[in-house]
């Protein structure tokens, strides 16, 4: 089946998604500072396996709508957004939730909020909520946020990061992606292009003003979740230091944890066969082929 575009208002915003294929749901949310296409690589071997794949670009994103303001992208205005579109694209059946860096957040509080939409809960690369508050007590791990706190500031990161063509953030992407192959020039310039469209930069950014000023208020949203989880952790990620993913018997009932040699922050990029078997071999219900390193 060949892949399809659609945009309609979801949750009072304009929502771009993409899906192909047909049977249970996969719902994949990219990360920053990405789109949609940051899952090329798996959604016609999901779709292949029997899936229906959607992947939406997040508001903000691409081409979803881009509020203004940084209160309309609080986690419960991002999480309401995902819930809206599990209804639409769903038939009243819970899906497969995989998210990726910010969309592993959105996923995460979208489990915590609204655990009856989802089936099993995939999280790639970004810590609980609650592993990352604990992190942030550490010098380690506050040095590997900062960015997160410049971009607090305003204007001045959007200029910084549409300068000289977006010149920094495909520098960036060019050094994450360990894979080279996977990021070709041309899938740079879509990024690039997604980055572009108005109001973008500003939306994308927008996320972490908006975590920066409800922080408090986020974390009252935690809630224990008792959906079947698994995180994936690539060993080479530069983002986040070991004990974020610690303690997760805590928050989660059944979790798998299965940490991924070789891989950095983009796992879908230096791995994707290795993403797309872990996402069959869970939603099926199937052990993953490598031993996991740590379970809670």
């Amino acid at each position: 089946m060949p892949l399809t575009h659609h945009t309609e208002t979801i949750n009072g915003i304009a929502l771009h998604w993409v899906e192909q294929g047909a049977g249970p749901v996969v719902l994949l949310l990219h990360g920053f500072p990405e789109f949609w296409y940051s899952w090329r690589h798996q959604i016609d071997p999901l779709a292949s396996a029997g899936f229906r794949v959607v992947v939406p670009d997040m508001r903000g994103y691409n081409l979803s709508a881009k509020p203004v303001d940084v209160h309309e992208y609080r986690l419960d205005r991002l999480t309401g957004d995902i819930a809206a579109l599990i209804d639409r694209v769903s038939e009243g059946k819970p899906v497969v939730l995989v998210g990726h860096d910010w969309g592993g957040v959105v996923a995460w509080f979208t489990a915590m909020a609204h655990p009856d939409l989802l089936d099993k809960l995939i999280i790639v690369n970004c810590p609980h909520p609650l592993g990352i508050s604990r992190a942030l007590a550490r010098w380690s791990q506050k040095r590997r946020f900062w960015y997160q706190y410049a971009f607090q500031i305003p204007y001045l990161p959007e200029w910084i990061l549409s300068f000289n063509d977006c010149a920094m953030i495909r520098r960036k992407l060019e050094r994450l992606i360990h894979r080279r192959e996977a990021l070709s020039d041309s899938d740079l310039e879509k990024y690039v292009q997604a980055m572009q469209q108005p109001g973008a930069l500003r939306g994308m950014i927008n996320y972490y003003r908006a975590i920066g000023r409800h922080r408090r208020w986020s974390r009252s949203m935690v809630k224990t979740i008792a959906v079947p989880t698994l995180v994936l952790r690539g060993l080479d990620d530069p983002f986040f230091i070991p004990e974020a993913f610690e303690h997760y018997d805590r928050w989660v009932e059944r979790c798998e944890l299965e940490s991924v040699p070789g891989a950095g922050h983009f796992i879908q990029s230096d791995l994707p066969d290795l993403v797309v078997d872990r996402i069959v071999r869970f939603s099926r219900g199937k052990a993953a082929r490598l031993s996991i390193e740590s379970r809670s």
